[in-house]
C-alpha cells in the first residue's frame, strides 16, 4: 500500500434506515398528488356553482325583461345608446374605451345569441353583449365590454373567467343554421391562448364525466351537461358515445344548457 494515499470512506445505509428513505419520499410523493387531487375536485365543484349561479341568472333576466340579455332588441330604452346621438354608430362607439359604461346596443331580437355585426373595424357580439345586459340588470357582478376590434377574439373584459385558469364562459344559442336541431340556450366554458382564440383544454374526460353524473346522465352528448374536443376525451358526436375515463389530457370543453 502506498503509504502516501488515503484510505477509501465507504458508508453503509442499513435496510432499516432505507426503508425509512423510501417511506418518507412515498408519503412526500402521495401527499403532492393527493393534494392536486383535492385542488382539481375544488375546480370542478366551483364550475358546477357558476352554472348554477349563471343559470339562475339567465332565467331571472328572462323573467325580467321577456328577452335574452344580448339578442335584446330593446336594450337602448332601459340603459341608454353607446352612442346617443348616433345611435347607427353604436357598434363603432363600442371598441373605443376598455370596459363600456352602461351604455349599450341592441340585439337582433331573433331569439338567438348570435356571433354578431361589424362596423367600422369594430365587432359587436350578441355573445359579449350578453354579459354586458346581465351586469346592467344587476345579475351578475363585474363589467364586460361589447366591441372588440377583430372577429375572433375574445378576453376576460369580454366573458367571465372560469374557475379553471384560462377558461372563460361564452354564451351560445344553437338554431343559427336552418339545419340546426338543438335551439337551446348553453354556456360553453372554453380555454384560451393568449392570443385571444378558443381551444378546449379545459376537462380530461373523466373531469366532465364527474360532472355529469352528479347533475345530469353521465352521458357526453345528450342532455343538459355534453362534452367537445378530441378522440382522448369523448369517443364520437352520437347519442350512444361515452367520455373517456382513463386519459388525462385535458381536450374537452363543457357544454352547460340551461334547460
Amino acid at each position: 500500500m502506498n503509504p502516501l494515499s488515503k484510505p477509501t470512506m465507504f458508508v453503509a445505509f442499513s435496510l432499516v434506515e432505507l426503508s425509512i428513505v423510501l417511506v418518507i419520499l412515498g408519503l412526500l410523493v402521495g401527499g403532492v398528488l393527493g393534494g392536486q387531487a383535492l385542488i382539481r375536485a375544488a375546480e370542478l365543484r366551483s364550475v358546477v356553482r357558476q352554472y348554477h349561479e349563471f343559470t339562475v341568472a339567465h332565467n331571472s333576466f328572462k323573467g325580467k325583461y321577456a328577452a335574452v340579455a344580448g339578442d335584446m332588441d330593446n336594450a337602448t330604452q332601459f340603459w341608454g345608446a353607446a352612442d346617443g346621438s348616433h345611435p347607427l354608430d353604436c357598434i363603432t362607439a363600442l371598441c373605443s374605451p376598455l370596459i363600456t359604461p352602461t351604455a349599450t346596443c341592441n340585439g337582433t331580437g331573433d331569439g338567438f345569441v348570435n356571433q354578431g355585426s361589424s362596423a367600422g373595424g369594430c365587432w359587436m357580439r350578441e355573445s359579449s353583449s350578453y354579459w354586458h345586459h346581465m351586469s346592467n340588470a344587476g345579475l351578475i357582478p363585474g363589467k364586460f365590454n361589447q366591441g372588440v376590434s377583430s372577429n375572433s377574439y375574445y378576453s376576460s373584459n369580454e366573458l367571465p373567467s372560469g374557475k379553471i385558469s384560462n377558461s372563460l364562459w361564452f354564451p351560445y344559442s344553437y338554431g343559427e343554421a336552418p339545419d340546426a336541431s338543438d335551439q337551446r340556450f348553453s354556456f360553453r366554458l372554453r380555454g384560451f391562448r393568449e392570443s385571444g382564440s378558443f381551444n378546449y383544454n379545459v376537462f380530461a374526460g373523466k373531469d366532465l364525466w364527474s360532472i355529469d353524473i352528479k347533475i345530469d346522465d353521465g352521458k357526453p352528448r345528450v342532455g343538459k351537461i355534453m362534452g367537445e374536443g378530441f378522440a382522448d376525451c369523448i369517443t364520437g358526436f352520437t347519442e350512444s358515445d361515452t367520455y373517456v375515463l382513463d386519459k388525462s389530457t385535458r381536450t374537452c370543453s363543457g357544454l352547460f344548457y340551461t334547460e
